[in-house]
């Protein structure tokens, strides 16, 4: 795959929802953790940079890696679909722990 082609699948797969919906999710889920640290007194910036380093950025890459995979193998199709939806679930997880720091009640079932 040239640089051109590489550099066009990026922009084409960072303007699909499912890569804005997990931005989006990622974006509520630092607002929270953050809120709860310092809510627990246990906020550090080095913390705030590694979530992005180890969420954010292997969960945008794992999306489009299956994205990619769906286009070279048309029986994959429902690859990213299904690799979102693991996304966004772990990130829902997070976001309710987050809650239930900050003092919301949250079912533990869901945490």
């Amino acid at each position: 795959m040239s640089f051109d082609k590489l550099a066009t699948f990026i922009l084409n797969a960072l303007a699909v929802k499912e890569v804005k919906y997990i931005v989006y999710t990622v974006a509520a889920n630092v607002i929270l953790a953050v809120a709860a640290s310092i809510k627990t007194g246990t906020f550090r910036l080095g913390y705030l940079a590694n979530f992005v380093k180890s969420k954010l950025l292997p969960y945008l890459l794992g999306f489009m890696a299956a994205l990619l995979v769906a286009q070279v193998q048309t029986n994959l199709s429902s690859l990213p679909t299904a690799i979102w939806a693991a996304i966004e679930l772990a990130l829902i997880g997070d976001i309710l722990s987050a809650l239930k720091e900050i003092g919301l009640p949250v079912p533990e079932q869901l945490t």
